[in-house]
């Protein structure tokens, strides 16, 4: 990350979110990378930190903060409860093996689809200033 007085003035001026500040940095540390598949792994590996943070706070584990899985007459897919258990304990709720893995899987498909978000704004900016 740049200094924060950085962030903060180049956000003034284009009076965006911090959100969408860290968006751009992110595209901006992709289209720095050279070469790219010498660095890709370090860069998928901050991007799902940054995913795994937005979704489960940045010290979920520390928190006990859970997003669970749960059976919806409405609509399966998009069923769930999220609870920070009392005093920052970890483990109030258990869950099956089934749940943990679609829990994986749901992250990483999350983190999948920002690469591919990242890679498709850096090629429309990169032929932008060809």
């Amino acid at each position: 990350m740049p200094p924060p007085d950085v962030v903060e003035e180049v956000r003034k001026t284009l009076k965006i979110n911090k959100k969408q500040f860290l968006q751009c940095w992110e595209i901006m540390i992709y289209l720095g990378l050279d070469p790219i598949g010498k660095h890709t792994e370090d860069y998928v590996t901050i991007i799902s930190n940054g995913v795994k943070a937005d979704i489960l706070g940045k010290d979920s584990e520390i928190a006990g903060k859970q997003v669970i899985e749960v059976p919806s007459v409405h609509d399966e897919e998009t069923s769930f409860v999220m609870f920070r258990s009392q005093n920052g304990e970890v483990g109030g709720v258990q869950m099956d093996e089934d749940q943990a893995k679609t829990k994986e899987q749901q992250l990483q498909q999350l983190i999948d689809e920002r690469i591919k978000e990242v890679k498709l704004i850096a090629e429309k900016v990169s032929q932008k200033h060809v």
